[in-house]
């Protein structure tokens, strides 16, 4: 798309996730308290710069949908009736 960019960034874990820049489309990071470990917060704070939402969860852990699924189908509801 015309004036959007397409990027790549690895995770700790080694894996490459693609992106655009700007957000093309209404998009949501959702974020655990440990979520350094496999998103470091300077992306997560590079893809807020570019129009993503970063919703961060605090109490939580990376396996966050089995610690609280309620609160987190909250968040993911949230996007997607945002979008």
């Amino acid at each position: 798309m015309a004036g959007t960019t397409a990027s790549t960034l690895r995770t700790r874990d080694g894996v490459t996730l693609a992106y655009t820049e700007p957000a093309v489309v209404p998009s949501t990071v959702v974020l655990c308290d440990d979520s350094a470990a496999v998103l470091p917060d300077p992306v997560a704070d590079r893809l807020a710069a570019t129009g993503w939402t970063v919703q961060r969860l605090p109490g939580v852990h990376h396996d966050m949908q089995l610690e609280d699924p309620e609160r987190v189908s909250r968040v993911v509801d949230d996007a997607l009736t945002r979008a």
